[in-house]
């Protein structure tokens, strides 16, 4: 069997979709279902800005066309976001030139800087390579600061599913296992607080979670 080319097949899917929100999200979805997905994820993404507000650089992985880079620029954040497809990134230097921007592959792409908040939307999902993975994963957590913390959103089944050729979910437990290692854990409480009470509920923060370093 033929591995599957996940760095190409981001590429030409930004090559055939331009700055669409189904580039990087549903393709089974319509247009307009993207849209209202898109604009569901930017509110969940400022609250969390807010939220995270002692915060002041933001490392955003696999940024697309850099949906989400106002969020944190606007907020006074300095940001970088990196993503495989040149023309995501062409696309987000026009949308938003307060934020910086790289073409990068996330199997190779490394830095040495450390960020207050690597914020990972929907990507690790998109990472069918178990080792591939795992190592995007532990990067990852190299990349924030003493007193950051990750940003995280993916689809957490109780067992590793592998629906489509592009996506395998991955269970919470996989990713605690992981944290602990290297000295991570799941901030429930930051949680709670996005996710809202009352009239302020935000039900489309359900799969966002925020890993910090343990005390």
């Amino acid at each position: 069997m033929t591995q599957f080319d996940q760095s190409k097949y981001w590429v030409e899917r930004h090559q055939r979709l331009p700055s669409d929100p189904r580039s990087v999200g549903n393709m089974g979805r319509s247009l307009e279902e993207n849209q209202r997905s898109e604009l569901l994820v930017r509110e969940v993404v400022d609250r969390a800005a807010r939220l995270l507000a002692a915060a002041r650089t933001a490392l955003d992985l696999g940024c697309g066309y850099g949906r989400v880079s106002r969020c944190f620029t606007d907020q006074g954040y300095r940001y970088l976001g990196v993503d495989v497809s040149p023309d995501a990134i062409q696309h987000a230097k026009e949308h938003n030139p307060a934020a910086e921007f790289q073409v990068g592959d996330l199997s190779k792409w490394t830095t040495d800087r450390r960020f207050d908040v690597v914020c990972v939307l929907y990507v690790f999902i998109h990472f069918v390579d178990d080792a591939e993975w795992l190592s995007l994963l532990e990067r990852a957590l190299s990349w924030v600061a003493p007193a950051g913390a990750l940003l995280m959103a993916d689809e957490f089944p109780k067992e590793r599913e592998a629906t489509r050729l592009h996506v395998v979910s991955r269970p919470l437990k996989a990713y605690d296992v992981i944290l602990e290692v290297h000295g991570f854990q799941f901030d429930h409480a930051f949680r709670e607080q996005l996710i809202g009470s009352g009239n302020e509920i935000l039900p489309q923060a359900r799969p966002f979670r925020l890993a910090r370093r343990r005390d």
